[in-house]
């Protein structure tokens, strides 16, 4: 099942942050840090951002998304645990390419020949650099094309049966093309994000060495 992406006739050439987006303050990183993440790392690393009190974005770590090299959308996280909306994306309007029209994490992976794919750049974090993110359990066409580049590909899904079913069918369309693609078949009670960073490297190099 591939994840309906509005098709936008003209997209911006470089992509707007919301209003009030500067870097990490300390509410975020205090945020970041009761994850079990290291905020200066995760900013270094990934380029966090973070936004203030004002506007449709407020109190949110900005996650820039990158293609080829270029910042093209973004993904906003609540930080309060007030709003029930604790994502919110770029608006398609805004974006320089659709966030479902890319993996997270993709840059800091290519040339490899094996690649493990997993839901939220929550869990990229966690696992490190060299996995990627289908941004949620459903996909699109564009997505599948990225992840054909790789030989091998395992996918780390959520254990919920529908998160389950998502990766078994993900698996199927990459087999199509010709992947070598294995589901793991995890019974953890916690997703991969929330993983303590020992057990989360751990099960990393266990997946690895079975490709």
């Amino acid at each position: 099942m591939y994840a309906a992406v509005k098709k936008n006739r003209t997209l911006p050439r470089v992509l707007k942050y919301p209003v009030g987006t500067s870097p990490l303050g300390d509410p975020h990183k205090r945020y970041l840090m009761s994850r079990g993440f290291d905020p200066e790392y995760l900013a270094r690393e990934w380029g966090l951002l973070g936004t203030g009190p004002v506007g449709d974005y407020k109190h949110r770590i900005i996650i820039p998304i990158h293609y080829e090299g270029m910042v093209v959308s973004y993904i906003a996280r609540d930080i309060t645990g007030r709003s029930s909306i604790r994502y919110k994306t770029c608006p398609s309007t805004m974006e320089v390419r659709s966030h479902k029209h890319c993996l997270y994490g993709l840059d800091k992976v290519r040339g490899n020949e094996w690649v493990l794919v997993v839901e939220g750049p929550v869990d990229v974090w966690r696992m490190g650099p060299g996995i990627v993110a289908t941004f949620g359990i459903t996909w699109t066409r564009e997505q599948i094309l990225l992840l054909s580049r790789f030989n091998l590909t395992s996918i780390l899904y959520d254990s919920e049966p529908q998160a389950q079913d998502q990766a078994q069918k993900l698996a199927y369309e990459l087999s199509i093309l010709n992947v070598d693609v294995e589901v793991i078949q995890q019974d953890l009670t916690k997703d991969p994000g929330e993983l303590g960073e020992g057990d989360a490297l751990e099960l990393k190099r266990t997946i690895k060495e079975r490709r």
